[in-house]
């Protein structure tokens, strides 16, 4: 019995593995000023003191993520509504990891990555998310050298992709995992949204 157990866990190994990650590109300067349905107040926060109540919703390792953000000279910008953060996105600038493909992306100096986007269960289908990312948007047209921003998608988060799907997809990034070897295949031709996510 153990020996079958053995073998069925090094077989998950030895088949390939595939992950998927779509790239989303939108204009700062096309930012919509939103209203909220809840008196929320939103904050941009530059250091780790400022979000705490959104690490205490979190998991385990979004406490070192946040610091690692921060480190990096990222922002969060978040929705704190009755003194908790309900809804956040964050910035990232020049090179961002993206670990559901194990990859490290160079961006053009005139691109910031936005990761995490994320909004409360309790809070969601409010407009929250909409409203703190183009807040961002805003803050980064009017304050930063920064045109564009980059949005990482992966195919099977369906809300996601229908938040987004009005964007083009700049980029397709398939890392192909074969223990032990990986391979990336980065694909910025033929986009079309509806092939890539079937």
């Amino acid at each position: 019995m153990k020996f079958f157990s053995y073998i069925k866990r090094v077989a998950t190994h030895i088949r390939p593995r595939y992950e998927k990650i779509l790239v989303f590109e939108k204009k700062t300067s096309d930012f919509e000023d939103k209203n909220l349905e809840i008196k929320a107040k939103l904050i941009i926060a530059k250091n780790i003191d400022s979000i705490k109540s959104l690490i205490d919703q979190r998991e385990g390792w979004y406490h070192k993520w946040a610091q690692e953000r921060f480190k990096g000279g990222n922002y969060c910008f978040a929705l704190e509504f009755k003194g908790v953060i309900v809804s956040c996105v964050w910035t990232c600038f020049n090179q961002v990891y993206l670990p559901n493909v194990d990859y490290n992306l160079s961006v053009q100096k005139d691109v910031a990555p936005l990761l995490d986007g994320w909004t409360s269960p309790n809070y969601r289908k409010k407009g929250l998310y909409s409203f703190v990312m183009n807040a961002c948007l805003k803050y980064l047209y009017n304050n930063t050298k920064y045109k564009k921003v980059y949005f990482f998608i992966r195919p099977e988060n369906y809300n996601s992709i229908m938040i987004h799907k009005i964007l083009p997809v700049v980029f397709y990034i398939r890392l192909i995992n074969f223990f032990p070897f990986q391979r990336h295949i980065i694909q910025t031709e033929n986009l079309v949204l509806e092939r890539l996510i079937t």
